[in-house]
């Protein structure tokens, strides 16, 4: 989808031509900033576990095989010889990232 046509989609107009899950998937995205510019607005925004999970919870709905949890299955990348966390790997590799984040005093 195009910009001008995602604005059409959040303008409350259909898109000729276009999937019903693409149309989803735009409205989702922008439900998710919505979300994320509310807590930065409210000063609520933190960088952790509870707040990416519901992130992916609004924009993953109905769009990802699970939303609002970090996947239960084992996942490759087509064309990559990177291999993707284990699903039980995933937690601990959460808290390495947060707490790098988190010690950085201007993010």
């Amino acid at each position: 989808m195009t910009l001008p046509e995602v604005q059409t989609i959040l303008d409350g107009i259909t898109v000729g031509g276009h999937r019903i899950s693409d149309q989803n998937m735009a409205m989702n995205q922008a439900r998710a900033w919505e979300f994320i510019f509310g807590l930065v607005d409210q000063g609520e925004f933190q960088f952790n576990k509870e707040t990416a999970l519901k992130i992916h919870n609004i924009a993953g709905k109905e769009e990802a095989l699970e939303w609002g949890k970090f996947r239960s299955g084992y996942v490759s990348i087509t064309g990559s010889e990177y291999e993707p966390p284990a699903p039980d790997e995933l937690d601990e590799k959460w808290l390495e990232v947060e707490s790098q984040v988190n010690s950085e005093s201007d993010v």
